[in-house]
């Protein structure tokens, strides 16, 4: 596969937001890299539209994002990576074949995968970013829905809104945090379970983040919703305001 490098620029100068209308004005067919320490995350264009992601975090990984939304269960995912291994074969079309994922499950989740994906750099304000151009030939992609670079850029803008409304009521990052007086319901998402399997008391929104990573607003957003059902509680904080005066009919983010 013959590639042409053709962008290479610092985020403090060239920002993610930069980067991507860059390959959407460019109908860039190839990748799109952002990196940042030991972290990458490749988002692939076809003809200046987002039509895959992958990144290097396992937690991030195509697997662990359809078993979060408990479309496979443990047994089907080892399945799946076994199979993967053996047979060099795609996560996903190792799922198909073994039966424990319809097709058309398996391209809406793609698809909500490669937007979660693409938002993670629209957070980082350091970072690279470099370009490559070449033909995807049999490389996985999504087939009837890619992903509209502008509207990702719009949501971006309206959850970062919502963060800072969330901020009005939520501790500062190294506010120490403890188990509440609830558990964690049965058919809570994914993220939430993620949380709780990392938490130790005393732990705090910064410490989770550096072990959880993904999207630092849907940390900030999971937890404050474990504060709201007191799965969660804050530690030594009286000026802190009870997670009761949240406002009942904020809507989850996408």
């Amino acid at each position: 596969m013959a590639t042409s490098r053709v962008l290479a620029a610092d985020l403090a100068a060239f920002s993610a937001s930069d980067a991507l209308h860059w390959a959407s004005t460019s109908s860039l067919t190839g990748r799109l890299r952002f990196s940042q320490e030991s972290h990458r995350i490749d988002l692939v264009f076809e003809g200046g539209s987002l039509v895959n992601a992958a990144s290097s975090e396992v937690i991030e990984s195509f697997g662990r994002h359809l078993y979060s939304e408990r479309l496979v269960d443990e047994v089907d995912l080892a399945a799946a990576v076994v199979h993967s291994r053996d047979n060099q074969a795609l996560m996903g079309r190792s799922m198909i074949a073994l039966g424990v994922v319809d097709p058309e499950v398996l391209e809406q989740s793609l698809h909500d995968h490669t937007v979660n994906l693409a938002q993670l750099p629209l957070e980082w304000t350091s970072g690279r970013v470099t370009a490559d151009a070449f033909e995807l030939g049999d490389h996985p992609r999504l087939q009837s829905d890619p992903v509209d670079v502008n509207h990702l850029m719009i949501e971006a803008a309206r959850r970062e809104d919502e963060l800072n409304r969330v901020r009005e009521y939520m501790p500062t990052d190294d506010r120490a945090l403890g188990l509440g007086l609830f558990d964690l319901a049965a058919n809570s998402p994914g993220r939430e379970r993620r949380i709780l399997e990392k938490f130790e008391p005393g732990a705090t929104i910064h410490s989770l983040y550096e072990q959880i990573g993904g999207s630092y607003h849907h940390l900030v957003w999971t937890i404050k919703e474990l504060l709201k059902a007191s799965v969660l509680e804050v530690l030594d904080s009286p000026d802190a305001p009870p997670a009761a005066d949240a406002a009942a009919d904020d809507a989850e983010p996408d």
